[in-house]
């Protein structure tokens, strides 16, 4: 399995993430901040391992193994 690198926010090594259920990646965007191999891996249900999370695919995969990203506290 290759990894990918592409956020400069590190959540503490490597995890292994898959695409939730019924979601899809837009092509758009260089691949959502992807290699195309990992883009392709993760649309056909395949988990891939991370060292980061970027902006464009936080929201639309899960964690499935590793450190789990830290969520940000929000403001009131």
């Amino acid at each position: 399995m290759e990894r990918a690198t592409f956020s400069k926010r590190n959540v503490g090594g490597f995890m292994k993430i898959k695409l939730k259920k019924g979601v899809h990646l837009s092509s758009m965007d260089n691949y959502c901040g992807l290699s195309y191999k990992d883009w392709i891996a993760l649309e056909q249900g395949k988990t891939i391992e991370l060292d980061n999370l970027n902006k464009f695919i936080k929201n639309k995969v899960e964690v499935v193994d590793g450190p789990k990203p830290k969520a940000k506290k929000e403001d009131k």
